[in-house]
């Protein structure tokens, strides 16, 4: 109803985003993000009353005050000034927090409460009910603050550029995670290329796609074919769970195992267990029927892990960019489980590109060590 109406097709979002990665946010971050700006009688500082600026500062035993002098802010005195205003009359913004809110404010009794609450609620219950802002949960084993930390200004846009690069790295990975859905599945075939720094231990990913639905398997191995030749790269790695066999057969038949250098590493996932997180099974009846077990929930842990660690990098990109590929890393969930294989695993959500990484590092070290 709303694109048919010629005066009134609006919308009207209102609430707290729970974290950084919620629609909500997004919104947030599209919008022209106004704040509720105090200036200070005493100094003239222009306080803005949120948790990435002044707001912690502001909190005062009676009332909000000056986040520079400390002497006791109004805010009576401010207004909304928009951080985009280029966004103001298209899609504008507004937050407000209890810190400033007048309810608060004017009752010695309610302003109180809230330094009770500032003193004993978590920090996710503290942003979200008392500050308004998002803030990422613990359960979330990776945030849009640690990806935005790892993050490398090396643009790819097509195989020749990663060529130009080879004075830069000394390994490059081409890792596909094939699609298992159907036309109405949320399940994309997605690729990423990896390549290790000369320089350093570090791993960057060079670049990473989702295959729209629609694509034939021919199209899809000619695209990965592209890349895998274009790219030279050392090593090919892909999920060996049946849902790619179509394509890898073409791929096949268009001499992919014959690639000079390229080392195929065929990958199935298992469930989590003692021992390596990667073990190859090899001196099978045909040559080309070798494959490597992962164990898929420490791998992703070791990802994880490496990312914070800024061992693992991903090209810039913008919070407000729904469409990134980066973005998927954020669907990880930590889900705690009490059963006789594991008490804890990280529970896969997003597409292939977020294993990339991980089977990068053991297919490099395999490769170098001629287990193959």
């Amino acid at each position: 109803m709303m694109s048919a109406s010629i005066f009134w097709g609006f919308a009207r979002y209102t609430g707290t985003p729970k974290t950084t990665d919620t629609t909500l946010a997004l919104l947030w971050n599209r919008s022209s993000q106004a704040e509720w700006v105090i200036r200070c009688e005493h100094c003239n500082k222009f306080n803005i009353p949120n948790p990435e600026q002044d707001l912690l500062k502001m909190i005062g035993k009676r009332g909000p005050v000056c986040a520079k002098c400390g002497q006791p802010v109004f805010p009576k005195n401010g207004g909304y000034v928009h951080a985009r205003p280029e966004r103001q009359l298209s899609f504008p913004g507004y937050h407000i927090s209890q810190t400033v809110h007048p309810l608060h404010i004017l009752s010695q009794a309610k302003w109180n409460r809230l330094l009770d609450k500032i003193e004993n609620y978590a920090p996710l219950a503290l942003y979200n009910e008392v500050f308004g802002w998002p803030y990422d949960a613990a359960t979330s084993p990776l945030t849009m603050s640690d990806l935005q930390k790892a993050t490398h200004d090396i643009s790819v846009q097509r195989p020749a550029d990663v060529r130009g690069l080879k004075h830069l790295y000394s390994y490059i990975t081409v890792a596909v995670d094939w699609s298992g859905g159907s036309m109405v599945s949320d399940s994309y075939t997605a690729y990423a290329v990896l390549g290790l720094r000369r320089d350093s231990d570090l791993i960057d990913v060079l670049y990473g796609k989702r295959i729209k639905h629609g694509v034939t398997p021919t199209d899809e191995a000619n695209e990965i074919m592209d890349w895998i030749r274009g790219t030279g790269a050392d090593a090919f790695t892909y999920d060996n769970g049946g849902a790619g066999f179509a394509r890898l057969e073409i791929m096949n038949h268009q001499g992919l195992r014959e690639t000079p250098g390229l080392v195929v590493i065929p990958i199935n996932y298992v469930r989590p267990r003692a021992g390596d997180v990667m073990v190859p099974h090899t001196g099978m009846r045909e040559s080309d029927l070798y494959y490597y077990t992962l164990d898929k929930s420490r791998s992703l842990a070791i990802t994880v892990m490496s990312i914070k660690a800024t061992r693992v990098r991903v090209p810039k990109f913008a919070e407000t960019d729904e469409k990134a590929f980066q973005r998927d890393l954020l669907a990880l969930r930590e889900d705690p489980n009490s059963n006789h294989f594991s008490n804890a695993f990280i529970s896969l959500t997003a597409s292939g590109c977020c294993c990339s990484a991980a089977r990068l590092m053991y297919s490099r070290h395999l490769a170098s060590s001629g287990s193959f």
